[in-house]
C-alpha cells in the first residue's frame, strides 16, 4: 500500500436502529477504506457503513456521538479515540 492509498479520517460513532455504526462518505475517503473493512463494512448508496460490535463499544467505553479517528495504514482498518472526550 502506497502513502497515496492511506486514508486518515475523523467522524462520530452513532447508534442507529440499535446498531453502533460509523458512516463514511465514499467521496470523503470511504472508497479507499472498503478493502480494509471487509466483513464489517458495506456500501449503501454513496456511504461506507461500518458496524462496530456493541461488546467492543462497551469494553472500550465509547459513547454515541463520540468522535473517533480511522485509518487504513498497513492495509488494516484501525480506529483511535480519546477516552476522556466529551460528547456535545
Amino acid at each position: 500500500m502506497s502513502n497515496e492509498d492511506i486514508v486518515h479520517l475523523q467522524g462520530p460513532i452513532e447508534v442507529i436502529e440499535g446498531r453502533w455504526l460509523m458512516r463514511i462518505p465514499l467521496a470523503a475517503g470511504g472508497a479507499q477504506l472498503i478493502h480494509s473493512t471487509r466483513g464489517i463494512g458495506r456500501v449503501l448508496d454513496d456511504v461506507l457503513v461500518i458496524e462496530v460490535p456493541a461488546k467492543l463499544i462497551k469494553r472500550l467505553g465509547l459513547r454515541d456521538g463520540q468522535t473517533v479517528s480511522v485509518h487504513n495504514k498497513h492495509g488494516k482498518f484501525t480506529f483511535n479515540w480519546e477516552p476522556g472526550e466529551k460528547v456535545h
